[in-house]
């Protein structure tokens, strides 16, 4: 039978399994990586980890949730700078999503897909919504229109420029930050006009 824990030692582990879990996915694949070696370097039993989680995907998604999370405080962060709109937007990708030490970055878009198709559905459901509320955040600060338009334009650049780092990680360092650049630029140019345009169509 697991061993009860206090809050605060629940706390702890909780904290450990996590920095455990995101040190192992940066340097192994996550098919391989085992509740055993991640409970072994907690210090705790088998039994004592489903009483934290159910499986070591929800684990792993906990770990890109909270990642994705202090993403999103340090975009609402720049987006609060007092800068004009297209330095907030360049910021935001240049400095934010672009940001190579990103755990999300080092893994591929199969290993989502992996990790999704273990989950329950409500889970995902749950954490889509969030997504989307989170980007509606980020263009609300930066005074650019919440529409489904521009809420899927964001998702789909996001996605983009994420494809930039996982699957061409190992091209030329050059050619992959000139991409990233073309694609930086041309997004941001995009959401300034298409904030430009609202703007005028207002004042008709």
């Amino acid at each position: 039978m697991p061993k009860s824990f206090s809050e605060q030692e629940r706390k702890i582990i909780r904290q450990s399994l996590i920095s455990i879990g995101a040190a192992l996915m940066k340097t192994k694949n996550i098919r391989q990586i085992t509740v055993e070696e991640i409970t072994q370097e907690a210090n705790i039993s088998k039994g004592s980890f489903y009483s934290f989680y159910n499986s070591r995907e929800e684990l792993f998604w906990d770990i890109i949730k909270l990642q994705e999370q202090q993403l999103i405080d340090e975009s609402v962060n720049i987006s609060k700078q007092t800068c004009d709109m297209r330095d907030k937007i360049r910021h935001l990708f240049y400095d934010v999503f672009l940001r190579e030490s990103w755990l999300v970055y080092s893994m591929s878009e199969s290993d989502f897909q992996y990790i999704a198709r273990k989950l329950p559905s409500e889970l995902l459901k749950a954490d889509g919504e969030r997504a989307v509320a989170s980007i509606k955040t980020i263009l609300s600060l930066c005074e650019i229109e919440e529409s489904p338009e521009n809420i899927e334009f964001v998702t789909i650049a996001l996605q983009m420029l994420k494809l930039t780092e996982t699957n061409f990680r190992y091209q030329s360092e050059q050619n992959r930050k000139r991409i990233q650049h073309i694609l930086v630029e041309g997004i941001t140019d995009s959401l300034c006009a298409k904030n430009m345009r609202r703007k005028e169509d207002s004042h008709e």
